[in-house]
């Protein structure tokens, strides 16, 4: 799953990337939000057309780390226009817990 997950996020991590070189954040944070506002359309449509979708006990620990890694995001960007690197810290290794949790299960 984490190989998929990189496979198809390949084009927005280059395009972040080049976006942090060039020194154009608004790029990069407008593709994240972009991701997170379609991913779920496309879950739902595939949901639809295949005649449902079967989630389970690795969604609950998806769903936990994402509603927190949103809630903290959206908090950090409320306190002021731009993430820190302490902030930016925050998130990687919230990351990085989800994916030892998903390669040691």
């Amino acid at each position: 799953m984490i190989g998929l997950s990189i496979g198809t996020n390949l084009p927005e991590i280059s395009l972040v990337i080049i976006a942090a070189i060039k020194g154009r954040s608004e790029i990069g944070f407008g593709n994240y939000l972009g991701s997170a506002l379609f991913n779920p359309l496309i879950m739902s449509v595939l949901g639809l057309v295949s005649g449902g979708i079967v989630l389970d006990a690795n969604f609950t620990k998806l769903l936990i780390f994402s509603v927190l890694g949103f809630i903290l995001f959206f908090i950090f960007m409320r306190s002021r226009s731009f993430l820190s690197q302490k902030e930016s810290a925050i998130l990687l290794s919230i990351y990085v817990v989800f994916v030892i949790s998903e390669l040691a299960f």
